[in-house]
């Protein structure tokens, strides 16, 4: 699954990262500051799985609502929806 991690910098997000590439998702972290080195090897040792994106910061309210639109319709889906 690929999966979207805003504030991937971050200590909870850099966590977040390190848990879904190991169990064998596709993550992109979205945060405004540039990974430092813990990301950049991990980006190295997870064989593609990894990628950055940093917006500036009206493209980042657009990626915030585009997630929150995202998440509810995933929600949506797996309480109520197709399974």
């Amino acid at each position: 699954m690929k999966i979207a991690i805003t504030g991937g910098a971050g200590r909870i997000g850099k966590r977040s990262t390190e848990i879904a590439l190991a169990q064998g998702h596709e993550v992109v972290s979205i945060d405004r500051v540039a990974p430092g080195q813990e990301l950049i090897k991990l980006a190295s040792e997870a064989g593609g799985r990894l990628s950055f994106v940093m917006p500036k910061l009206p493209t980042m309210r657009r990626y915030i609502t585009l997630l929150k639109a995202v998440m509810l319709s995933f929600i949506w889906r797996r309480c109520w929806g197709q399974k």
